[in-house]
């Protein structure tokens, strides 16, 4: 008896329909045959939930068509539920690999108005960071002007140009020159700047660091605390508090110095002077220091320089006695092998004119002795710093009583109290004199730097 035979038999059965023949037929099946008896316990475990049911017992647990729709959207809608969390979730991984948000630079850096700088950086290519930012490696010039510096760990520092700094790491800059001030968090402590002549390492504070080109390198501790070591000599160290300052002298030792906030900026300064008010800036003779002069009965002192002797209407006479300068020379107290002129403005200044009246004697007519070749240098301090491109030589005077001189003005104004003439020759003239006949500089004062 097949399958399909066996379930009719036994569903006749149980329904009371079937004949006797069938009968010896499904119980000699159900003798010899394990399945058929399977079978037909389903059979009559069916047939008597199904009476029970209809007394009011349901021992099948068969749930209404309504419910099981209802389950069914029910389950439809968590499903969907699920299913829209993940893709938002997919969807937000997708986001992040797409706009991965870059780490914070290690360092940067905002500018005042007017400064000059250049950057360079040890990574190249697509890692080459962008814009005024620095990473490790990474190399700052100022050549002019005022930079504030923005560490990722919170410190803050202004450094004032001329100045050269390398960032090795977050918590170490090289600094080969330049006025830096320091602000240090507490959670930055160990803070190190390494300049050419020491070591500091900050302990959280306020301080000050100067490296200057043919000056010793200078601390100001204006708060807390620092440890130092000087690199060279005896390599001595010492921790300095609020108040005191020192520089890095000879020998390895630390020599006293006084403290000096009026050095440092503290914020960047605003906006560029307004040189649409610049005027001619007075500089007393004894502000003016020449390497040499003629001495005796000449009277070719540098005091002429800046004294308006010999100038009417802004014309110079070629009357030399009492109204130019002269270096010394060959026979007339030896030769000045590095003749130069300093003016001391007696204040910080931004220049954007400077006027130039060359040596002009006549007769007899020694116009060749005045300034050639030339190197205009300047700084906020003796030490100088900077170089003013553009200008290397002054034109000879013509030997005329009204010489109008020269004026130069074709370059981006520059900030300095010091302002030197390095002078390289003359225009041929004899016994290797230098000369000039008067020199006149134009700017406004640049305010001092905040106290705080």
């Amino acid at each position: 008896m097949n399958r399909r035979e066996l379930e009719i038999h036994l569903q006749d059965l149980f329904d009371g329909r079937l004949e006797s023949g069938d009968l010896e037929s499904l119980q000699q099946e159900l003798r010899n045959n394990p399945e058929a008896q399977d079978a037909y316990c389903d059979y009559a475990h069916l047939k008597n939930s199904l009476q029970l049911r209809d007394e009011g017992v349901d021992l099948m647990n068969v749930v209404p068509m309504d419910r099981v729709v209802e389950r069914r959207q029910r389950r439809a809608l968590e499903y969907a539920g699920l299913g829209a969390v993940a893709a938002l979730v997919i969807l937000g991984v997708v986001l992040a690999f797409i706009f991965i948000r870059k780490p914070q630079p290690t360092l940067t850096l905002v500018t005042s108005p007017g400064t000059e700088l250049s950057i360079s950086h040890k990574l190249t290519g697509e890692d080459a960071p962008e814009g005024l930012t620095l990473e490790p490696g990474s190399r700052l010039e100022i050549r002019h002007g005022t930079v504030e510096l923005e560490f990722a760990s919170g410190v803050r520092g202004i450094v004032r140009g001329p100045a050269n700094l390398t960032l090795l790491n977050e918590g170490l800059l090289e600094l080969d020159r330049g006025t830096a001030w320091f602000e240090v968090p507490s959670k930055a402590t160990g803070f190190q700047v390494n300049t050419p002549d020491l070591t500091l390492i900050d302990l959280g504070t306020e301080f000050g660091i100067r490296s200057r080109p043919d000056f010793l390198d200078e601390v100001h501790v204006f708060s807390g605390k620092v440890e130092v070591r000087n690199r060279y000599g005896l390599k001595k160290g010492a921790q300095l508090e609020a108040g005191q300052a020192r520089v890095a002298g000879p020998g390895g030792r630390w020599k006293e110095t006084p403290l000096r906030r009026d050095h440092f900026l503290t914020k960047l300064p605003s906006t560029e002077p307004d040189l649409t008010n610049a005027a001619l800036i007075r500089i007393p003779p004894e502000n003016v220091t020449a390497s040499s002069t003629v001495v005796g009965l000449f009277n070719r002192s540098a005091d002429h320089l800046v004294d308006s002797s010999g100038l009417d209407g802004g014309q110079h006479t070629n009357a030399v006695k009492g109204n130019m300068w002269l270096s010394s020379g060959d026979d007339y107290g030896g030769e000045d092998y590095n003749p130069s002129v300093i003016f001391d403005l007696g204040a910080i200044y931004a220049i954007n004119r400077f006027h130039v009246w060359n040596y002009n004697e006549n007769p007899p007519n020694l116009t060749d002795r005045g300034v050639n070749r030339v190197s205009v240098k300047y700084g906020t301090t003796p030490g100088l710093g900077s170089t003013l491109t553009g200008i290397t030589n002054f034109a000879q005077a013509d030997g005329i009583s009204t010489d109008p001189g020269e004026s130069f003005d074709e370059f981006r104004p520059f900030k300095a109290r010091y302002i030197k003439f390095d002078i390289i020759s003359n225009h041929g003239g004899d016994n290797n004199f230098c000369g000039l006949s008067e020199v006149q500089f134009h700017g406004v004062l640049v305010p001092e730097p905040e106290k705080r």
